[in-house]
Parts: C-alpha cells; structure tokens; sequence
C-alpha cells in the first residue's frame, strides 16, 4: 500500500509535487562548493538571485526549488512502520539537504536567521522570494506615498510628522534615505507660498539639517 508523500521535518510540499509520477534516483552531487563574490542581505537580493541561481542551474539542481517532486518516503505502510525509507527518497533527501546547506551558506547570518525553520531547498528558496517581493513592495509604496506628500490640507507639524513616519518605516525595514533625500521631499511638498522658505534651503551657504528646516517651517 503506498503512503502518501512527505517532505519530512514539518515543510510545507511544494506546490507542484505529484507522488504519483516516477522519480529515478540520480547519483547525489557532493561537488556543489561554487563560491559567491556577496553573500545575500538586506540590499542585494536580485544581485544575490543572479549569482545563485546559475550555480544551481549549472550543476543539473533547479529541479530541486521550482516544481519540486518529492518521491515516496515509504514504498508500504510495513516500511513507514519500520521507519524504512525508499531508495529514490533517500537519495532526494541527500542531495537536496547538500543543496540547501550550500544556500545556507551563501545567506548572511542576519538573514539566515529569519530562515532557520526551512528544512528543504524549495522552502528555503520559497520564502526568501517571498520575503524580498514583500519587501520590495513595501519600499515601493513607501516611497510612492512619500513623494506624493505635499502640505496641502495639512498643518506644517502633520505634514512634518507623515514624512517623518514613512522615513522611519524605511529605516525599519532597512532601506533608510539619505538627509539630502529627506529634504528633497520636504522641499517638493510645499506649495509656492513658501517660496522663500524654498529659497533659503536651496541657496544656504552650508546644507541645512532636517532638523533646521523643521524649524524654520514651523516658524513660517
């Protein structure tokens, strides 16, 4: 009687896995030791995706994170019982394990941190992809929404405080803005009533902080 599939260790199954179709076993490839020039961070995830994946292209593995078939672990419930795993199992678990340890380290400890409960490439790869388009969508729409800003309707303070806030979110996510950004954006948001306040900012002998600028609107 066959079981059903399972990845082992509490994974998710991939999506496009079919315990129905055959799986061959193919010796294990313990060569994968590629060497990347930048581990992977908070600000090089496309850089990082363009070094990896060719590696794992290269060395005949991409079956391992894009629709991924995991064979039966056990060919009978006598097998399961007993805790005997097939050999076309064994040899997957091998080589996916070898896999997802090189992605491991190919992965910043700051980030590897956040996937430590991945026990398969294919979870590992799944949510790192995951995480950055979030992330990446997250940035995108904070900076949208920070350069439609503008003073209209609002007091100084508010407007002040709504950029400041979205400054912040950036920071937390770990995307900060320069001063020179953050000033930009203040300057674009003000309404030509504030001309000289502009005037002033742009041809001050020394840049003016964000907190100078703060004040001088306030005081307009």
């Amino acid at each position: 009687m066959a079981m059903p599939v399972t990845s082992g260790g509490g994974d998710p199954n991939p999506p496009h896995g079919d315990a129905a179709l055959p799986v061959h076993p193919a010796p294990v490839n313990t060569n994968l030791n590629h060497t990347i020039t930048e581990k992977l961070d908070l600000t090089n995830y496309l850089f990082w995706r363009t070094q990896v994946k060719p590696v794992i292209r290269g060395y005949n593995l991409l079956h391992f994170i894009h629709e991924v078939l995991i064979p039966q672990r056990f060919a009978t419930v006598e097998d399961a019982n007993a805790g005997r795993v097939t050999e076309t199992f064994e040899l997957w678990d091998q080589q996916d394990q070898l896999l997802l340890s090189w992605l491991h380290s190919t992965i910043s400890a700051p980030i590897l941190q956040k996937f430590v409960n991945c026990k398969t490439s294919w979870h590992l790869w799944d949510r790192i992809n995951n995480h950055f388009h979030t992330h990446m969508n997250v940035k995108c729409n904070h900076l949208r929404t920070l350069h439609q800003l503008t003073l209209d309707g609002h007091t100084v303070s508010e407007f002040l405080s709504a950029i400041q806030d979205l400054v912040d979110s950036l920071n937390a996510i770990g995307e900060p803005i320069s001063v020179h950004e953050h000033i930009a954006v203040i300057v674009e948001g003000l309404p030509e009533t504030y001309e000289s306040s502009i005037s002033f900012i742009d041809n001050h002998a020394e840049p003016l902080t964000v907190d100078e600028i703060e004040t001088l609107l306030i005081g307009h």
